[in-house]
């Protein structure tokens, strides 16, 4: 992938995968990725073995993207084991709707854990996100502005399970952090044309 960028910078960009269940690891490959071969993110196929970046566990890694200011590409999957069922007994476990319920719900999870309030220059792009986040987006941030609580002057998400770790609101830290709610097709807006 990397040569294939260096021949044709115009035309290809590349993200480095990394194994995150191993964190030191992944931060020194996704150094090596991003200085020596010249990648310009980190792909992650939206949860690991049922796990999300929110986890501490997974600090590093994030803190390394801001560190390096390259982009974290939260690519769709299907939903973890735990949330599929009903997914599934329905028809809708798969790119027509699940990969937007779950890839969602660990968008919202990252924001509002408070992971962004630390790491206020971390940037994502979610992919497929015209055509399954915009609507449920929308909505979260409504009922954020609605019935959120103000502490300290910075709305607490109480509407979405109390998890008081966040100091900003989900419309704030998509601007803030530069969250592109791109379509696949739509990547090179963020800086990484032919990124498939």
């Amino acid at each position: 992938i990397a040569q294939a960028c260096h021949e044709h910078p115009t035309r290809y960009s590349g993200l480095a995968a990394v194994g995150f269940d191993d964190a030191d690891s992944a931060v020194a490959e996704l150094h090596r990725a991003i200085t020596d071969l010249g990648l310009q993110g980190l792909i992650c196929n939206s949860h690991i073995n049922g796990n999300y970046l929110d986890d501490p566990r997974y600090f590093p890694i994030l803190e390394a993207l801001q560190e390096l200011d390259v982009p974290l590409y939260l690519h769709p999957n299907l939903p973890n084991n735990r949330m599929i069922g009903p997914l599934t007994e329905a028809g809708l476990d798969g790119a027509i709707f699940g990969f937007g319920v779950e890839t969602g719900m660990h968008l919202l999870r990252i924001i509002t854990s408070g992971l962004l309030d630390r790491l206020p220059r971390l940037k994502i792009v979610v992919g497929r996100a015209l055509s399954t986040h915009a609507v449920p987006m929308t909505a979260m941030v409504r009922v954020v502005l609605e019935s959120g609580e103000l502490v300290d002057g910075h709305r607490v998400i109480t509407a979405l399970g109390g998890r008081p770790e966040s100091r900003l609101l989900p419309s704030s830290a998509i601007h803030r952090n530069r969250l592109p709610l791109l379509d696949d097709s739509t990547l090179e807006i963020a800086g990484m044309p032919g990124v498939y």
